[in-house]
């Protein structure tokens, strides 16, 4: 299993045609002089607040260079959806924002410009672009992953390659009262992001989730399932009920030394802030069945609004062109935005370790897919969260009884 070592110092649903979404050559880094009129301005609104400043930032700077106008929209709050839907309907939507996979994809898909011939989609990673029924409609904003963020000097030497060096190791330390993976209780923490393992392990994983909707499968028949809720066992009875664990408390633990690893995200590096500590940590994979990747997904991508006349969509592109290959625009993504990028053209290197880590199993083709953002809505949080919660709460469960549970609750979620 390839092992990333990080020195670690803290100080710290609608129908429309797709229209007029004609292809383009490629531009400079300077902005293009065939660009639209300058008398244009092309509108941005995306879902993630934290950026907005830098967003505004960015825009004034594209603005200087090319004479066209950027207008970045206000942050969305907590409707982003609902809003952007308010605003295609009534064909006041914005040039370019931000759609998810998933419910946001199947809702909107019909306003999205085909981008797969804009030149520089070839340096999108592999697996990593949003498309629908096999066309290209989205440009990754950023990757995410997870996996096993580990303590290594609790790890030291050993490699957890299956199950059976898993159950060991994790019963060595339970003996000194340290789990080996700490869990905590956000449904997706809890549950969600480690059962998306042997989904994402599936050959394919989309027509598994099919044939489970419709009743044809089963997880507690399905092989990848079954060894998984064998590891499940071993982590609920060497580490714990995670009911009552926070995010907080999950951090606090693994950066005391009580948790080896926690299964966790690059997001949680800034939790560890607070804490003065001086050891290595690695970003594993969850070892099922010889499992050697971490999960990725990418959370939002950039599209551009069928809508618009062809010159505002030839503008949306232009600008989305500058800020994947241009210095400036790469530097925005990388250094304001501190986002992992999803392109092989970009360079990092002042981000986080956690993120570094990502972005060397992102490069490297070495991830899993986010398969839950296909999942029927709300089934992590109004179904499988509350079998997770008596799996953990009640010792005597076997594997085997999760699973059928499991299959039971997903069951009622899809009707």
């Amino acid at each position: 299993m390839k092992k990333r070592a990080i020195s670690f110092l803290l100080a710290a649903a609608l129908t429309l045609g797709l229209i007029g979404c004609s292809g383009k050559e490629s531009g400079s880094d300077s902005g293009k002089t065939d660009s639209p009129s300058k008398d244009l301005t092309i509108s941005i609104f995306q879902s993630k607040n934290s950026i907005i400043d830098q967003l505004e930032d960015m825009a004034e700077e594209y603005t200087e260079l090319t004479g066209i106008k950027v207008e970045v929209l206000g942050a969305p709050g907590e409707n982003y959806l609902d809003n952007l839907r308010g605003k295609l309907t009534g064909k006041q939507g914005p040039t370019i924002f931000t759609v998810s996979e998933g419910t946001q994809l199947d809702i909107l898909h019909s306003y999205l410009c085909d981008l797969s011939k804009e030149p520089y989609v070839s340096e999108i990673a592999e697996g990593m672009g949003l498309e629908y029924e096999g066309t290209l409609l989205g440009i990754p904003q950023a990757v995410e992953g997870y996996g096993m963020v580990c303590n290594d000097v609790l790890f030291g030497d050993t490699e957890l390659k299956d199950f059976d060096s898993f159950q060991a190791f994790a019963e060595e330390l339970s003996a000194k009262d340290i789990s080996l993976v700490e869990l905590s209780d956000n449904s997706y923490f809890m549950l969600g992001h480690i059962l998306n393992t042997p989904f994402a392990m599936q050959e394919d994983y989309r027509a598994y989730l099919e044939k489970l909707n419709a009743g044809e499968v089963k997880m507690s028949e399905t092989p990848e399932f079954i060894e998984w809720a064998k590891f499940m066992e071993v982590i609920r009875d060497t580490s714990g009920n995670p009911m009552g664990i926070t995010y907080d408390d999950q951090a606090a633990d693994f950066m005391t030394g009580k948790a080896a690893s926690i299964h966790q995200g690059n997001w949680v590096w800034l939790q560890f802030a607070d804490y003065e500590a001086d050891f290595d940590i690695s970003l594993r994979p969850f070892p099922l069945m010889g499992n050697e990747k971490i999960c990725v997904g990418i959370p939002n991508a950039w599209v551009v609004n069928n809508q618009k006349s062809e010159e505002e969509i030839e503008a949306g592109k232009d600008f989305l062109e500058w800020m994947f290959t241009s210095e400036r625009g790469q530097h925005y993504i990388t250094e304001e935005f501190k986002f992992i990028p999803a392109m092989k053209n970009i360079e990092v290197a002042d981000i986080d370790p956690l993120s570094m880590a990502v972005h060397e199993y992102v490069m490297e083709e070495n991830t899993l897919p986010w398969t839950y953002n296909i999942w029927p809505e709300g089934m992590v949080t109004n179904q499988l969260a509350a079998v997770a919660q008596k799996f953990f709460s009640d010792t005597s469960m076997t594997g085997s009884e999760f699973l059928e549970e499991l299959d039971k609750a997903w069951s009622a979620g899809v009707k």
